[in-house]
């Protein structure tokens, strides 16, 4: 079978312990003078792109597509800091089981709402940004929707391929909610914020407590 994994970063692959939140709040402070600008935002499920209008908004600040530029180029030397500091971990399992997906000939892909810039430094951290040649992330839209249309569309650019079966796996309502209006499967992990119950409210096919469990996996991807 001909198969894609399209993975979600935070809360799936790594737990980075918000540092993604404190470096856009630093960003945004060095940028507009406003501290602690994204409280009250959820970052779950959501896009860099679409977290920064919707901050900028609440702010009632009217954002170019030069300020957005401005903004990622000061954001990314803050999550350095932020990831040197306070680098975080990878979740149970990885990245094993995603040297073990390749070596069994899934295809696998990104589609996280990380600017591209800071889901490799993310990925790079653990050992996992190899794994990942194409993908979309939070440059490319401001919903997830967006971002996982993106993202299989490069990948059957990239693989030169159409896949039998893909898969979304992330651990948001979000996540599972754009698979399911995708016509895709949407495989949840508990490792984010979200319960079972409520990613198989939002269209999850089956749901894992995390990664560890190769077996489990498998039997899910391979029904």
């Amino acid at each position: 079978m001909n198969h894609l994994i399209v993975f979600d970063i935070d809360g799936t692959l790594i737990d980075v312990q918000g540092a993604g939140h404190r470096a856009m709040d630093h960003a945004f402070e060095a940028s507009y003078g406003i501290a602690h600008a994204f409280d009250g935002i959820s970052f779950a499920g959501a896009t860099d792109l679409g977290v920064l209008h919707t901050a900028a908004q609440k702010h009632h600040l009217r954002m170019t597509p030069e300020d957005v530029l401005a903004f990622k180029t000061l954001f990314t030397s803050h999550i350095q800091r932020e990831l040197q500091q306070s680098p975080g971990h990878a979740l149970p399992g990885l990245p094993d089981r995603l040297f073990e997906l390749q070596a069994d000939g899934f295809d696998l892909a990104l589609g996280t709402g990380n600017f591209k810039t800071s889901a490799y430094l993310k990925l790079a951290l653990f050992g996992m940004a190899g794994f990942f040649p194409v993908g979309s992330f939070g440059d490319d839209g401001m919903t997830r929707l967006d971002i996982l249309t993106h993202g299989i569309e490069r990948a059957r650019t990239y693989y030169q391929k159409n896949w039998d079966q893909i898969t979304v796996l992330g651990d948001t309502p979000g996540d599972m909610a754009a698979a399911e209006k995708l016509g895709t499967v949407g495989l949840g992990v508990t490792t984010g914020s979200y319960s079972e119950a409520e990613l198989k409210s939002a269209g999850a096919h089956a749901v894992l407590p995390n990664l560890a469990d190769r077996d489990a996996l498998i039997n899910h991807l391979r029904p």
